[in-house]
């Protein structure tokens, strides 16, 4: 019996070994290596971030009995020898899913590493044990950094928030969008600096082109990038470290590896572009754990295709915005905004979980927008770099 390997415990990693377990159907066992022993709502960091939400579950609840689940970390990768060394046990493979997300690039700025706290599990947890601070200072103006903000304003009425962008709020937004975005901060008192260099972080400020920001705890939400695994196992990879991978979700010249989620950058267009995210990580997992089967047992493989057509974003608990994109990545100029867009938000949230937990239970079969190839992506993931 042979085996498939998903490294990663995310909606995609979550996703692909589900969709795996169900097709190999006793043809081969699936395993899934996690580093930590919870599932994370990464979808929910802000809430946990603003009202100390619990936002992680239980991963072994996630799984069926047929899905092993090995909590450890992985050392190093030998793809000759199909072999993937977690802690000190070294694990073989027939067929390995990599599903290891991103992680928040904290070089590029001096001070960033010491002074502020990226935008991911570990350093969310560590931000709600410190003193409520005065002043918060949000680095970036991408989808989560205004979703932290948003929140962390509306909660904590007496913290002064500032978000810092080194462009335009939102640039995947439309003008409507963006300016659905200045008008709620304005009301929540949230300070916005846009298109405002950051050249360092100190231990209580952030100094950018537009001035020196104080600041008692600040969070960077910008510079997603792959962790560096795929570059060191010999991955041909982008300069955000993604992997390149072809429709079929097999990394380039590696026909028994996978790689998806926020780890892979499609080598040729699949329909919409194929951004970071979780609308597009556990597609992205479901497709690759039924193709892994596939390749294991002897089937043809089907090449994956998206259609993106909106983009949501939560602003606090009472308002959200909901961008309807082109075929082609681009925004519209038709958005909605207010608490409707907050409920439409909410539901999509809740039913990432539901849909993982349907699955295990045999109720349901994911499916996602798809269209033919036939838009150009618009480019998003800068030169490539081997």
């Amino acid at each position: 019996m042979g085996r498939i390997l998903v490294v990663g415990g995310g909606y995609a990693g979550v996703l692909a070994a589900l969709q795996a377990a169900k097709w190999a159907a006793g043809r081969a066992e699936v395993m899934l290596v996690s580093a930590r022993e919870d599932f994370v709502e990464r979808i929910r960091l802000h809430e946990r971030a603003a009202r100390g939400r619990r936002v992680s579950r239980s991963l072994r609840s996630l799984l069926p009995e047929g899905v092993m689940l090995r909590i450890g970390e992985v050392r190093s990768i030998d793809l000759a020898a199909r072999a993937v060394r977690i802690d000190d046990e070294l694990i073989f493979y027939d067929r390995l899913i990599l599903a290891i997300g991103s992680i928040v690039e904290l070089d590029q700025v001096p001070g960033a590493r010491q002074f502020a706290m990226p935008i991911d599990p570990l350093a969310i947890d560590a931000f709600c044990q410190i003193e409520t601070p005065r002043e918060v200072v949000i680095c970036g103006g991408g989808l989560s950094g205004i979703e932290t903000a948003a929140d962390l304003a509306e909660a904590n009425r007496h913290v002064h928030v500032t978000l810092v962008t080194q462009g335009p709020i939102g640039a995947l937004l439309s003008e409507a969008g963006r300016q659905v975005i200045r008008a709620h901060f304005a009301r929540l008192g949230v300070s916005l600096l846009e298109n405002a260099k950051i050249s360092a972080v100190e231990a209580d400020a952030v100094v950018t082109s537009a001035g020196r920001v104080p600041s008692s705890a600040t969070l960077w939400a910008t510079g997603f990038v792959a962790p560096p695994l795929l570059r060191q196992i010999g991955l041909a990879v982008n300069s955000r470290g993604q992997c390149y991978v072809d429709p079929m979700l097999r990394a380039l010249g590696h026909d028994d590896v996978f790689v998806v989620g926020d780890a892979a950058c499609m080598n040729e267009s699949v329909g919409s572009p194929v951004a970071m995210g979780c609308k597009t990580a556990m597609p992205l997992g479901a497709h690759a754990g039924r193709n892994a089967v596939d390749s294991l047992v002897g089937n043809e493989l089907r090449p994956f295709r998206f259609r993106d057509s909106v983009l949501c974003l939560s602003l606090g608990r009472s308002a959200g915005l909901v961008q309807e994109m082109a075929a082609d990545g681009t925004p519209t100029e038709r958005v909605l905004s207010g608490r409707l867009a907050a409920w439409v938000k909410e539901l999509i949230n809740r039913y990432t979980l539901l849909s993982l937990a349907l699955e295990r239970r045999g109720l349901f079969d994911y499916r996602w927008p798809k269209m033919l190839p036939a838009v150009a992506p618009r480019p998003l993931l800068g030169t490539p770099d081997v």
